[in-house]
């Protein structure tokens, strides 16, 4: 039980090196889809819509930050697994190396987990950096929609 601990770990520092050596594109790849996002349903689109007492964009922010959460999460490991599989062949080397299957893939689930954690985190503090611009700026028109 506890090597197969210390052989998840493996896993998911690995996986964990590579994002720091990725991380300027994984941080601007997590933040491009749910800008685009929030900027053309919660800003554009839904300006003017009001659920009751509640707008559009209370509504709509927490779907952008699963769909971000998801979409970083299953990028961490299912394309990721693929790409190794099929071009990089590193997946053959770990099943050659003496770790179990299960700790290859508790390590992959793990690291995909950290990767939608971080890009919800990510998502969910860039509206508030954003509005804290727009006060900073005035409310400038080409800011603050």
């Amino acid at each position: 039980m506890i090597e197969m601990i210390y052989d998840t770990y493996t896993v998911f520092w690995r996986e964990m090196v590579l994002l720091r050596k990725k991380f300027k594109s994984f941080f601007a790849g997590s933040m491009v889809s749910p800008l685009l996002y929030l900027l053309s349903f919660g800003w554009g689109l839904g300006r003017n819509i009001q659920f009751g007492s509640t707008s559009y964009l209370d509504f709509v922010v927490p779907g952008i930050v699963a769909l971000s959460a998801m979409n970083a999460s299953y990028n961490a490991t299912g394309v990721s697994l693929n790409v190794s599989r099929l071009y990089h062949k590193t997946l053959e080397e770990f099943l050659a190396a003496p770790i179990s299957v299960s700790s290859l893939v508790l390590g992959n689930i793990f690291s995909g987990c950290f990767r939608g954690l971080f890009s919800s985190g990510s998502s969910l503090s860039f509206p508030i950096f954003l509005e804290q611009i727009c006060t900073l700026m005035g409310g400038s028109f080409f800011l603050c929609f």
